[in-house]
């Protein structure tokens, strides 16, 4: 869609094959013929705007101790956020655009995400996903004083944003009970002494973090052992090998985005 009201003419494009592909022809219908009704407004209404303060590591993002400031009251070398260069979208999509009835919204669900570029590659999405930091060092091809991620190739596997009913399956890996045994020899009596340990915390296949429930956190995890950022251990690497192959690939944080989304 165009990202400026009045610039433009707004549509809605659908796959034009099995690779995602599209076109401003058969597969692009505008707005106004589909009967999506979309607002904008310059400017920024919340509380606070949080960002990096000059970072110079894609790992910052990931990391509570980068320096993390609120751009609606912090001042830099030169000044203090502009919010008139935020935007604020509300839209509203029949149902009948997306293919889905009112029925299947409140018993299935469905994804959601934004992503955002200059007319390339997107440079960022809501839901965040690590790939758009993960060429930002490298030059645009048509102008190096810019980033890479203008025109890099990302692979989303960060879960889309729920909108609707999930399903509330689950799978529970079940955690094997350690037996220790003890030896004690006096004089010429052995005794065999078996003591049980507690029972070790039950996670849901795919909590990486151990938190308790599956959502987009546990795809970052993944996605952050991946990338070398931080190491996963024993435990989380069987929570995070979601697709069962024993290994903790790209593929596993795709299985996991599916369940999220109600669609495995």
């Amino acid at each position: 869609m165009s990202t400026k009201a009045g610039s433009g003419d707004p549509g809605h494009f659908t796959a034009a094959d099995a690779s995602g592909n599209s076109d401003y022809k058969t597969n692009c219908k505008l707005f106004k013929s589909e009967g999506i009704e979309y607002k904008m407004y310059d400017g920024n209404v919340g509380s606070s705007i949080w960002g990096l303060n000059d970072s110079q590591s894609p790992d910052d993002v990931c990391s509570d101790s980068a320096d993390w400031v609120d751009y609606k009251t912090y001042k830099g070398s030169k000044g203090v956020h502009n919010t008139k260069y935020d935007s604020f979208y509300e839209m509203k999509i029949p149902l009948s655009v997306l293919g889905i009835t009112a029925s299947q919204l409140t018993s299935k669900g469905i994804g959601a995400m934004t992503l955002c570029g200059r007319g390339e590659s997107a440079l960022d999405c809501c839901p965040f996903d690590l790939s758009m930091v993960d060429n930002v060092k490298g030059n645009y091809t048509a102008d190096p004083s810019t980033s890479h991620e203008k025109d890099d190739v990302d692979e989303i596997t960060a879960p889309l944003a729920r909108i609707g009913k999930s399903d509330g399956s689950v799978v529970i890996v079940e955690p094997e009970t350690e037996t220790v045994t003890e030896t004690e020899t006096e004089t010429e009596t052995e005794t065999e002494t078996v003591t049980e340990t507690e029972p070790a915390p039950k996670y849901e296949l795919g909590d990486v973090d151990r938190s308790g429930k599956v959502n987009i956190k546990d795809c970052t995890e993944i996605q952050k052992s991946i990338a070398s950022i931080s190491e996963l251990d024993e435990e989380q690497k069987k929570l995070a090998d979601y697709d069962g192959d024993t290994r903790v690939t790209i593929k596993d944080c795709t299985a996991i985005q599916k369940f999220i989304a109600g669609i495995a």
